[in-house]
């Protein structure tokens, strides 16, 4: 697996051999990498395969302006809804529910 883009020490956009783009999350996943590099495969805890093309772009910004302490809380509540429903939860629920939990904090202060 290959980095397209690291948004920060744990998150990046990368693309698997079968040329599926990917936001890839582990704790120092990308530690003094860039694009271009491979992944540590042991690192690796969560992945959200990017299913529609050319969304990267949008996605980058939204993970460059989300805080990663909000992705992990929308990773342990989807992680939880998922255990608890009988259907699939899309992979972009992670990003749009950290999203929109930073604005809402933010719209507070």
């Amino acid at each position: 697996m290959q980095i397209k883009k690291v948004f920060n020490n744990n998150v990046v956009l990368a693309q698997n051999e079968w040329d599926q783009e990917m936001v890839v999350m582990g704790r120092g996943l990308a530690f003094q990498k860039k694009a271009g590099e491979t992944i540590d495969t042991a690192k690796i805890e969560k992945t959200f395969v990017l299913e529609k093309r050319g969304v990267s772009d949008k996605l980058a910004k939204l993970l460059r302006d989300t805080s990663e302490l909000y992705l992990n809380i929308a990773s342990k509540i989807l992680d939880y809804a998922k255990s608890q429903l009988s259907y699939k939860l899309d992979g972009y629920l992670y990003v749009d529910l950290a999203d929109h939990m930073s604005f809402a904090i933010k719209s507070l202060f």
